[in-house]
Protein backbone atom coordinates (compact mmCIF):
# COMPACT_ATOMS: atom_id res chain seq x y z
CA UNK A 1 0.00 0.00 0.00
CA UNK A 2 2.86 2.20 0.98
CA UNK A 3 4.15 1.92 -2.35
CA UNK A 4 1.19 1.99 -4.58
CA UNK A 5 0.79 5.81 -2.29
CA UNK A 6 4.42 6.59 -3.61
CA UNK A 7 3.38 5.98 -7.32
CA UNK A 8 0.14 7.48 -7.40
CA UNK A 9 1.17 11.35 -5.26
CA UNK A 10 1.64 13.82 -6.72
CA UNK A 11 4.68 15.29 -4.05
CA UNK A 12 7.94 13.84 -3.90
CA UNK A 13 8.41 11.29 -1.85
CA UNK A 14 11.74 9.28 -0.83
CA UNK A 15 11.85 6.11 1.56
CA UNK A 16 14.36 5.74 3.87
CA UNK A 17 15.55 2.74 5.80
CA UNK A 18 15.97 2.91 9.51
CA UNK A 19 20.28 3.70 8.70
CA UNK A 20 18.93 7.01 6.56
CA UNK A 21 19.47 5.33 3.18
CA UNK A 22 17.52 5.46 0.49
CA UNK A 23 15.28 2.65 -0.64
CA UNK A 24 13.33 4.14 -3.76
CA UNK A 25 11.97 7.20 -4.84
CA UNK A 26 8.92 8.46 -7.35
CA UNK A 27 11.22 11.48 -8.40
CA UNK A 28 11.88 9.74 -12.00
CA UNK A 29 8.87 11.40 -13.17
CA UNK A 30 8.56 14.78 -12.50
CA UNK A 31 12.30 15.42 -11.16
CA UNK A 32 13.47 16.51 -7.96
CA UNK A 33 13.73 20.05 -6.96
CA UNK A 34 15.49 19.46 -3.88
CA UNK A 35 18.22 16.74 -4.66
CA UNK A 36 20.40 16.27 -7.56
CA UNK A 37 18.79 13.99 -9.84
CA UNK A 38 22.10 11.93 -10.53
CA UNK A 39 22.77 11.33 -6.73
CA UNK A 40 19.20 10.05 -6.46
CA UNK A 41 20.53 6.30 -5.99
CA UNK A 42 19.43 2.94 -4.15
CA UNK A 43 21.80 3.02 -0.55
CA UNK A 44 22.42 6.59 -0.71
CA UNK A 45 22.59 8.36 2.63
CA UNK A 46 20.18 11.62 3.51
CA UNK A 47 22.86 13.43 4.58
CA UNK A 48 24.97 12.61 1.16
CA UNK A 49 21.65 13.48 -0.33
CA UNK A 50 21.77 16.84 1.36
CA UNK A 51 25.13 17.81 1.33
CA UNK A 52 24.77 17.10 -2.59
CA UNK A 53 21.95 19.65 -2.88
CA UNK A 54 24.08 22.42 -1.14
CA UNK A 55 27.64 21.93 -3.19
CA UNK A 56 24.86 22.29 -6.36
CA UNK A 57 23.69 25.46 -5.14
CA UNK A 58 20.07 24.39 -4.85
CA UNK A 59 19.33 25.55 -1.49
CA UNK A 60 20.04 29.76 -1.79
CA UNK A 61 19.55 29.88 2.12
CA UNK A 62 22.58 27.23 2.85
CA UNK A 63 25.10 29.13 0.69
CA UNK A 64 27.96 30.68 3.19
CA UNK A 65 26.43 28.06 6.22
CA UNK A 66 26.23 25.14 4.64
CA UNK A 67 27.81 23.22 7.55
CA UNK A 68 24.92 24.95 10.04
CA UNK A 69 21.88 24.41 7.51
CA UNK A 70 22.98 20.56 7.01
CA UNK A 71 22.82 19.93 10.71
CA UNK A 72 19.22 21.80 10.88
CA UNK A 73 18.13 19.72 8.22
CA UNK A 74 19.25 16.31 10.00
CA UNK A 75 18.29 17.64 13.35
CA UNK A 76 14.74 18.09 11.68
CA UNK A 77 14.67 14.91 9.76
CA UNK A 78 14.72 12.84 13.15
CA UNK A 79 12.02 14.48 14.46
CA UNK A 80 8.80 13.59 12.98
CA UNK A 81 5.92 16.10 12.31
CA UNK A 82 8.28 18.87 12.06
CA UNK A 83 7.93 21.19 9.03
CA UNK A 84 11.07 22.66 7.26
CA UNK A 85 10.07 24.81 5.06
CA UNK A 86 13.06 25.19 1.63
CA UNK A 87 13.13 27.88 -0.88
CA UNK A 88 14.68 26.62 -3.92
CA UNK A 89 16.96 28.11 -6.67
CA UNK A 90 14.53 28.22 -9.01
CA UNK A 91 12.26 30.37 -6.97
CA UNK A 92 10.17 27.17 -5.63
CA UNK A 93 8.92 27.07 -1.93
CA UNK A 94 8.91 23.35 -0.64
CA UNK A 95 7.64 21.57 2.23
CA UNK A 96 9.81 18.79 3.76
CA UNK A 97 7.93 16.74 6.12
CA UNK A 98 9.25 13.29 7.65
CA UNK A 99 6.21 10.39 8.18
CA UNK A 100 7.56 7.24 9.93
CA UNK A 101 6.26 3.82 9.00
CA UNK A 102 5.33 1.03 10.81
CA UNK A 103 8.93 -1.00 10.62
CA UNK A 104 11.17 1.28 11.58
CA UNK A 105 11.34 3.05 7.87
CA UNK A 106 10.39 6.85 7.16
CA UNK A 107 8.88 8.69 4.29
CA UNK A 108 10.77 12.14 3.31
CA UNK A 109 7.30 13.88 1.44
CA UNK A 110 8.48 17.32 -0.68
CA UNK A 111 5.63 19.39 -1.53
CA UNK A 112 5.99 22.14 -3.82
CA UNK A 113 3.98 24.94 -1.83
CA UNK A 114 4.90 27.96 -4.44
CA UNK A 115 1.16 28.65 -5.01
CA UNK A 116 -0.11 28.78 -1.40
CA UNK A 117 3.38 30.65 -0.54
CA UNK A 118 2.25 33.04 -2.83
CA UNK A 119 -1.48 33.16 -2.01
CA UNK A 120 -0.56 33.60 1.54
CA UNK A 121 2.26 36.52 0.69
CA UNK A 122 -0.69 38.37 -1.00
CA UNK A 123 -3.51 37.27 1.65
CA UNK A 124 -0.78 38.71 4.17
CA UNK A 125 -0.37 42.38 1.92
CA UNK A 126 -3.91 42.73 1.57
CA UNK A 127 -4.48 42.34 5.24
CA UNK A 128 -1.51 44.49 6.04
CA UNK A 129 -2.82 47.13 3.35
CA UNK A 130 -6.40 47.04 5.18
CA UNK A 131 -4.72 47.78 8.98
CA UNK A 132 -2.53 50.88 7.12
CA UNK A 133 -6.09 52.17 5.59
CA UNK A 134 -7.56 51.94 9.09
CA UNK A 135 -4.50 53.53 10.86
CA UNK A 136 -3.97 56.78 8.53
CA UNK A 137 -7.99 57.22 7.66
CA UNK A 138 -9.80 59.87 9.65
CA UNK A 139 -12.92 57.68 9.80
CA UNK A 140 -13.80 55.07 12.69
CA UNK A 141 -14.51 51.27 11.02
CA UNK A 142 -17.00 49.73 13.50
CA UNK A 143 -18.48 46.59 13.56
CA UNK A 144 -21.35 45.50 16.26
CA UNK A 145 -22.92 41.75 15.98
CA UNK A 146 -26.46 40.61 15.82
CA UNK A 147 -27.73 42.51 19.45
CA UNK A 148 -26.00 45.61 18.31
CA UNK A 149 -22.83 45.06 20.95
CA UNK A 150 -19.66 46.58 19.16
CA UNK A 151 -17.29 43.43 18.41
CA UNK A 152 -15.02 46.02 16.46
CA UNK A 153 -13.88 49.68 16.57
CA UNK A 154 -10.66 51.46 15.51
CA UNK A 155 -9.13 54.20 16.88
CA UNK A 156 -9.48 57.10 13.99
CA UNK A 157 -5.83 57.64 12.84
CA UNK A 158 -5.76 61.89 12.00
CA UNK A 159 -8.85 62.83 14.06
CA UNK A 160 -9.07 64.66 17.68
CA UNK A 161 -11.82 62.09 18.68
CA UNK A 162 -10.96 59.75 21.64
CA UNK A 163 -12.24 56.62 21.27
CA UNK A 164 -13.22 55.67 24.80
CA UNK A 165 -13.34 51.04 25.56
CA UNK A 166 -16.87 50.45 23.59
CA UNK A 167 -16.18 46.83 23.07
CA UNK A 168 -19.23 45.25 24.23
CA UNK A 169 -21.32 47.72 24.93
CA UNK A 170 -25.08 48.57 22.71
CA UNK A 171 -24.26 51.08 19.91
CA UNK A 172 -28.01 52.33 20.77
CA UNK A 173 -27.45 52.39 24.79
CA UNK A 174 -23.84 54.97 24.90
CA UNK A 175 -24.47 57.93 26.63
CA UNK A 176 -22.49 60.06 24.71
CA UNK A 177 -23.91 59.64 21.22
CA UNK A 178 -26.72 62.40 20.88
CA UNK A 179 -28.99 62.03 18.62
CA UNK A 180 -33.17 63.48 17.86
CA UNK A 181 -35.58 60.50 18.78
CA UNK A 182 -36.55 60.57 14.99
CA UNK A 183 -32.68 59.78 13.93
CA UNK A 184 -32.65 57.19 16.60
CA UNK A 185 -36.07 55.44 15.42
CA UNK A 186 -34.37 55.58 12.15
CA UNK A 187 -31.03 54.10 12.96
CA UNK A 188 -32.70 50.66 15.06
CA UNK A 189 -35.37 50.42 12.48
CA UNK A 190 -32.19 50.28 9.68
CA UNK A 191 -30.86 47.59 12.39
CA UNK A 192 -33.90 45.43 12.47
CA UNK A 193 -35.04 45.57 9.28
CA UNK A 194 -31.64 44.40 8.00
CA UNK A 195 -30.58 47.64 5.71
CA UNK A 196 -28.08 50.08 4.99
CA UNK A 197 -28.19 53.37 5.77
CA UNK A 198 -25.78 56.57 4.75
CA UNK A 199 -24.96 60.14 6.79
CA UNK A 200 -27.26 59.75 9.38
CA UNK A 201 -26.10 62.63 11.58
CA UNK A 202 -25.59 62.25 15.31
CA UNK A 203 -23.32 64.54 17.88
CA UNK A 204 -20.38 63.22 20.32
CA UNK A 205 -19.53 64.39 23.31
CA UNK A 206 -16.63 63.88 25.57
CA UNK A 207 -14.88 65.74 28.14
CA UNK A 208 -17.04 68.95 28.02
CA UNK A 209 -16.45 68.61 23.97
CA UNK A 210 -18.93 67.92 21.12
CA UNK A 211 -18.35 66.75 17.32
CA UNK A 212 -20.69 66.13 14.75
CA UNK A 213 -20.33 63.01 13.51
CA UNK A 214 -21.99 60.97 10.24
CA UNK A 215 -22.74 57.47 10.48
CA UNK A 216 -23.18 54.66 7.40
CA UNK A 217 -22.92 51.26 7.19
CA UNK A 218 -24.48 47.67 5.88
CA UNK A 219 -25.48 44.75 7.22
CA UNK A 220 -22.82 41.41 6.48
CA UNK A 221 -24.25 37.94 6.64
CA UNK A 222 -22.95 34.52 6.88
CA UNK A 223 -22.42 32.19 4.25
CA UNK A 224 -25.69 30.63 4.66
CA UNK A 225 -27.02 33.91 4.56
CA UNK A 226 -27.79 34.01 8.46
CA UNK A 227 -27.14 37.78 9.57
CA UNK A 228 -24.64 38.18 11.59
CA UNK A 229 -24.29 42.00 12.48
CA UNK A 230 -23.40 45.65 10.83
CA UNK A 231 -20.43 47.04 10.32
CA UNK A 232 -19.58 50.50 8.77
CA UNK A 233 -17.81 53.65 9.18
CA UNK A 234 -18.23 57.09 11.75
CA UNK A 235 -17.05 60.03 10.31
CA UNK A 236 -16.17 63.26 11.64
CA UNK A 237 -17.86 65.90 10.08
CA UNK A 238 -17.71 68.95 12.71
CA UNK A 239 -16.02 71.12 10.40
CA UNK A 240 -18.61 70.85 7.79
CA UNK A 241 -21.59 71.34 9.98
CA UNK A 242 -19.87 73.94 11.43
CA UNK A 243 -18.85 76.00 7.91
CA UNK A 244 -22.79 75.14 7.02
CA UNK A 245 -23.91 76.65 9.92
CA UNK A 246 -21.62 79.95 9.30
CA UNK A 247 -22.73 80.51 6.15
CA UNK A 248 -26.35 80.28 6.23
CA UNK A 249 -25.67 82.71 9.20
CA UNK A 250 -23.41 85.03 6.79
CA UNK A 251 -26.69 84.50 3.69
CA UNK A 252 -29.58 85.46 6.49
CA UNK A 253 -27.07 88.34 7.41
CA UNK A 254 -26.79 89.70 3.66
CA UNK A 255 -30.64 89.26 2.82
CA UNK A 256 -31.31 90.47 6.01
CA UNK A 257 -28.99 93.80 5.23
CA UNK A 258 -30.12 93.54 0.97
CA UNK A 259 -33.53 93.37 2.91
CA UNK A 260 -32.59 97.01 4.60
CA UNK A 261 -31.25 98.60 1.78
CA UNK A 262 -34.03 98.00 -0.59
CA UNK A 263 -36.56 99.24 1.75
CA UNK A 264 -34.16 102.36 2.33
CA UNK A 265 -34.29 102.87 -0.95
CA UNK A 266 -38.26 101.90 -1.33
CA UNK A 267 -38.79 104.45 1.60
CA UNK A 268 -36.59 107.15 0.06
CA UNK A 269 -38.12 106.92 -3.39
CA UNK A 270 -41.22 107.13 -2.03
CA UNK A 271 -40.29 110.40 0.04
CA UNK A 272 -39.01 111.50 -3.38
CA UNK A 273 -41.37 111.29 -5.58
CA UNK A 274 -43.72 113.29 -4.04
CA UNK A 275 -42.00 116.40 -4.62
CA UNK A 276 -41.10 115.64 -7.75
CA UNK A 277 -44.76 115.18 -8.70
CA UNK A 278 -45.55 118.90 -8.11
CA UNK A 279 -42.16 119.99 -9.68
CA UNK A 280 -43.06 118.72 -12.65
CA UNK A 281 -46.86 119.51 -12.46
CA UNK A 282 -46.29 123.19 -11.81
CA UNK A 283 -43.13 123.39 -14.30
CA UNK A 284 -45.69 121.78 -17.19
CA UNK A 285 -48.33 124.63 -15.91
CA UNK A 286 -45.71 127.28 -16.53
CA UNK A 287 -44.80 126.01 -19.63
CA UNK A 288 -48.33 125.93 -20.79
CA UNK A 289 -49.01 129.57 -19.49
CA UNK A 290 -52.20 128.30 -17.89
CA UNK A 291 -52.14 131.40 -15.81
CA UNK A 292 -50.16 133.64 -18.17
CA UNK A 293 -47.18 133.17 -20.60
CA UNK A 294 -44.05 133.88 -19.66
CA UNK A 295 -42.39 136.67 -21.50
CA UNK A 296 -38.80 135.77 -21.00
CA UNK A 297 -37.52 133.24 -23.23
CA UNK A 298 -34.57 132.12 -20.87
CA UNK A 299 -36.90 131.73 -18.07
CA UNK A 300 -39.40 129.69 -20.24
CA UNK A 301 -36.16 127.87 -21.07
CA UNK A 302 -35.10 127.09 -17.45
CA UNK A 303 -38.85 125.98 -17.26
CA UNK A 304 -38.50 123.67 -19.88
CA UNK A 305 -34.90 122.23 -18.29
CA UNK A 306 -36.59 121.89 -14.76
CA UNK A 307 -39.19 119.92 -15.90
CA UNK A 308 -36.88 117.66 -18.24
CA UNK A 309 -34.38 116.89 -15.26
CA UNK A 310 -37.48 116.47 -13.07
CA UNK A 311 -39.00 113.77 -15.33
CA UNK A 312 -35.56 111.80 -15.51
CA UNK A 313 -35.07 112.01 -12.12
CA UNK A 314 -38.55 110.23 -11.48
CA UNK A 315 -37.91 107.79 -14.43
CA UNK A 316 -34.28 107.12 -11.96
CA UNK A 317 -36.72 106.44 -8.98
CA UNK A 318 -39.53 104.69 -11.02
CA UNK A 319 -36.58 102.16 -11.49
CA UNK A 320 -35.08 102.18 -8.41
CA UNK A 321 -38.23 101.07 -6.73
CA UNK A 322 -38.78 98.56 -9.37
CA UNK A 323 -35.34 97.02 -8.82
CA UNK A 324 -36.50 97.43 -4.95
CA UNK A 325 -39.56 95.53 -5.52
CA UNK A 326 -37.56 92.96 -7.25
CA UNK A 327 -35.01 91.74 -4.77
CA UNK A 328 -37.81 92.26 -2.09
CA UNK A 329 -39.58 89.58 -3.98
CA UNK A 330 -43.13 92.02 -3.94
CA UNK A 331 -43.27 92.04 -7.62
CA UNK A 332 -47.15 91.14 -8.45
CA UNK A 333 -47.06 89.20 -11.86
CA UNK A 334 -50.05 89.99 -13.72
CA UNK A 335 -49.68 86.86 -16.38
CA UNK A 336 -52.11 85.94 -19.57
CA UNK A 337 -52.20 85.23 -23.20
CA UNK A 338 -49.61 88.31 -24.96
CA UNK A 339 -51.01 88.91 -28.64
CA UNK A 340 -46.82 89.58 -30.20
CA UNK A 341 -48.24 91.60 -32.99
CA UNK A 342 -49.79 94.38 -30.70
CA UNK A 343 -47.15 94.09 -28.55
CA UNK A 344 -44.95 94.77 -31.50
CA UNK A 345 -46.77 97.67 -32.66
CA UNK A 346 -47.29 99.27 -29.63
CA UNK A 347 -44.28 99.27 -28.59
CA UNK A 348 -42.49 100.71 -32.13
CA UNK A 349 -44.89 103.71 -31.78
CA UNK A 350 -44.14 104.66 -28.09
CA UNK A 351 -40.31 104.88 -29.32
CA UNK A 352 -40.90 106.44 -32.35
CA UNK A 353 -41.01 109.73 -31.33
CA UNK A 354 -37.73 109.73 -29.59
CA UNK A 355 -35.95 107.72 -32.29
CA UNK A 356 -37.26 111.01 -34.95
CA UNK A 357 -35.78 113.30 -32.87
CA UNK A 358 -32.30 111.63 -32.44
CA UNK A 359 -32.43 111.36 -36.06
CA UNK A 360 -32.42 107.22 -36.23
CA UNK A 361 -34.37 104.91 -38.30
CA UNK A 362 -36.16 102.43 -35.79
CA UNK A 363 -37.60 99.39 -38.00
CA UNK A 364 -39.61 95.84 -36.88
CA UNK A 365 -38.73 92.23 -38.33
CA UNK A 366 -41.64 90.00 -37.23
CA UNK A 367 -41.65 86.22 -38.11
CA UNK A 368 -44.87 85.56 -39.55
CA UNK A 369 -47.43 82.99 -37.66
CA UNK A 370 -46.17 83.83 -34.67
CA UNK A 371 -47.69 81.58 -31.87
CA UNK A 372 -48.86 83.76 -28.10
CA UNK A 373 -46.46 84.45 -24.84
CA UNK A 374 -48.05 83.94 -21.19
CA UNK A 375 -46.52 86.25 -19.75
CA UNK A 376 -47.00 90.17 -17.77
CA UNK A 377 -47.65 92.35 -20.49
CA UNK A 378 -46.80 95.48 -19.14
CA UNK A 379 -43.40 93.96 -17.70
CA UNK A 380 -42.85 93.00 -21.32
CA UNK A 381 -43.38 95.85 -22.50
CA UNK A 382 -41.27 97.98 -20.07
CA UNK A 383 -37.97 95.84 -20.90
CA UNK A 384 -38.50 96.12 -24.40
CA UNK A 385 -39.39 100.21 -24.14
CA UNK A 386 -36.18 100.22 -21.89
CA UNK A 387 -34.04 98.05 -24.31
CA UNK A 388 -35.53 100.49 -27.13
CA UNK A 389 -34.40 103.69 -24.96
CA UNK A 390 -31.11 102.46 -24.10
CA UNK A 391 -30.20 101.61 -28.35
CA UNK A 392 -32.10 105.67 -28.82
CA UNK A 393 -29.52 106.95 -26.36
CA UNK A 394 -26.12 105.95 -27.08
CA UNK A 395 -26.32 105.23 -30.69
CA UNK A 396 -24.89 108.37 -32.64
CA UNK A 397 -26.87 110.34 -34.62
CA UNK A 398 -28.60 108.91 -37.70
CA UNK A 399 -28.38 105.30 -36.24
CA UNK A 400 -30.60 102.25 -37.02
CA UNK A 401 -32.34 100.53 -34.78
CA UNK A 402 -34.37 97.61 -35.25
CA UNK A 403 -36.52 95.83 -32.61
CA UNK A 404 -37.50 91.81 -33.60
CA UNK A 405 -38.98 88.97 -32.18
CA UNK A 406 -38.93 85.10 -33.57
CA UNK A 407 -39.22 81.79 -32.46
CA UNK A 408 -36.00 79.85 -31.84
CA UNK A 409 -34.83 76.54 -32.89
CA UNK A 410 -36.12 75.54 -29.29
CA UNK A 411 -40.14 76.75 -29.47
CA UNK A 412 -38.56 79.41 -27.29
CA UNK A 413 -39.94 83.51 -28.18
CA UNK A 414 -37.17 85.53 -28.12
CA UNK A 415 -36.95 89.43 -28.41
CA UNK A 416 -34.02 91.39 -29.56
CA UNK A 417 -32.94 94.71 -29.78
CA UNK A 418 -29.83 95.88 -32.53
CA UNK A 419 -28.52 99.09 -33.48
CA UNK A 420 -25.06 100.13 -35.21
CA UNK A 421 -23.61 101.80 -32.19
CA UNK A 422 -20.60 101.63 -30.55
CA UNK A 423 -20.66 97.95 -29.37
CA UNK A 424 -19.49 97.31 -25.93
CA UNK A 425 -16.53 95.24 -25.13
CA UNK A 426 -16.59 92.19 -22.72
CA UNK A 427 -15.86 93.67 -19.70
CA UNK A 428 -18.18 96.68 -20.21
CA UNK A 429 -21.25 93.70 -21.06
CA UNK A 430 -20.96 91.98 -17.70
CA UNK A 431 -20.40 95.70 -15.67
CA UNK A 432 -23.43 96.90 -17.82
CA UNK A 433 -25.62 94.11 -15.68
CA UNK A 434 -24.44 95.57 -12.59
CA UNK A 435 -26.70 97.86 -11.07
CA UNK A 436 -25.15 101.59 -11.03
CA UNK A 437 -22.03 100.56 -12.99
CA UNK A 438 -22.42 102.38 -16.26
CA UNK A 439 -18.88 100.72 -17.42
CA UNK A 440 -15.97 102.45 -19.03
CA UNK A 441 -17.82 103.13 -22.46
CA UNK A 442 -21.09 104.93 -21.05
CA UNK A 443 -19.11 106.70 -18.43
CA UNK A 444 -16.94 108.62 -21.16
CA UNK A 445 -20.24 109.08 -22.77
CA UNK A 446 -22.13 112.54 -22.47
CA UNK A 447 -25.47 110.27 -22.51
CA UNK A 448 -27.13 110.66 -18.93
CA UNK A 449 -27.82 107.74 -17.15
CA UNK A 450 -27.84 105.81 -13.66
CA UNK A 451 -26.87 102.22 -14.82
CA UNK A 452 -30.02 100.79 -13.97
CA UNK A 453 -32.11 100.14 -17.37
CA UNK A 454 -29.88 96.64 -18.50
CA UNK A 455 -29.90 95.51 -14.49
CA UNK A 456 -33.85 96.41 -14.37
CA UNK A 457 -34.46 94.24 -17.71
CA UNK A 458 -32.18 91.39 -16.81
CA UNK A 459 -34.25 91.48 -13.44
CA UNK A 460 -37.50 91.22 -15.13
CA UNK A 461 -36.65 88.55 -17.71
CA UNK A 462 -35.47 86.66 -14.86
CA UNK A 463 -38.93 86.89 -12.69
CA UNK A 464 -40.26 84.20 -15.02
CA UNK A 465 -37.48 82.19 -16.07
CA UNK A 466 -36.17 84.28 -19.09
CA UNK A 467 -32.66 84.93 -20.08
CA UNK A 468 -31.00 87.99 -21.15
CA UNK A 469 -27.43 88.73 -23.28
CA UNK A 470 -25.52 90.79 -24.77
CA UNK A 471 -23.55 90.35 -28.23
CA UNK A 472 -21.61 92.93 -30.22
CA UNK A 473 -22.88 92.77 -33.79
CA UNK A 474 -20.16 91.61 -36.50
CA UNK A 475 -21.09 94.88 -38.54
CA UNK A 476 -20.49 96.76 -34.96
CA UNK A 477 -23.32 97.62 -32.93
CA UNK A 478 -25.19 95.99 -30.20
CA UNK A 479 -27.88 93.25 -30.12
CA UNK A 480 -29.69 92.67 -26.66
CA UNK A 481 -31.51 89.71 -26.81
CA UNK A 482 -33.88 88.27 -23.90
CA UNK A 483 -35.37 84.83 -24.53
CA UNK A 484 -38.13 83.44 -22.78
CA UNK A 485 -38.54 79.24 -21.65
CA UNK A 486 -40.28 77.02 -23.92
CA UNK A 487 -42.79 76.38 -21.55
CA UNK A 488 -44.31 80.21 -21.88
CA UNK A 489 -44.86 79.68 -25.58
CA UNK A 490 -48.54 79.35 -26.75
CA UNK A 491 -49.01 77.17 -29.64
CA UNK A 492 -52.20 79.62 -30.96
CA UNK A 493 -51.22 81.25 -33.94
CA UNK A 494 -51.68 84.84 -35.03
CA UNK A 495 -51.43 86.63 -38.37
CA UNK A 496 -48.24 88.15 -39.23
CA UNK A 497 -48.17 92.20 -39.03
CA UNK A 498 -47.95 93.64 -42.44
Amino acid sequence: MQYAYKERSSDEILLFNSDDRLVMSNTAKAGSPLFPEDELKEGVSLSELAGASVRAGLVPSACGREEAWLDEFLARHRHPGNELIVLTSDARTCSLMVQPTTDGEMFLVIKDISALSAQAAIACESAQRRVDFAETAADWMWEIDEKTKFTVLTQPGVSDILVADLLGQKFLELPFLAMAEAERRQIAEKLAERQAFRDLRLQYTQDEQSWALSLSGKPFFSENGEYRGHRGTFRDVTRDVRAQRELMEAKDHAEVGSRSKSEFLAHMSHELRSPLNAILGFSEIMSMGLYGKIEQPKYLEYVDTTHESGAHLLSIINDILDISRIESGKVELNEQDVDLEGLFESCLNLIGGRASEAGHTVQGQLMPEMPQLWADERLTKQILINLLGNAVKFTPYGGRITLGVEVTARACVRFWVSDNGPGMSQEDQARALIPFDRGSAMTKSETQGAGLGLPLCKMLAELRGGQLTLENNAAGGLTVSVEYPIERTIETKVSAHA
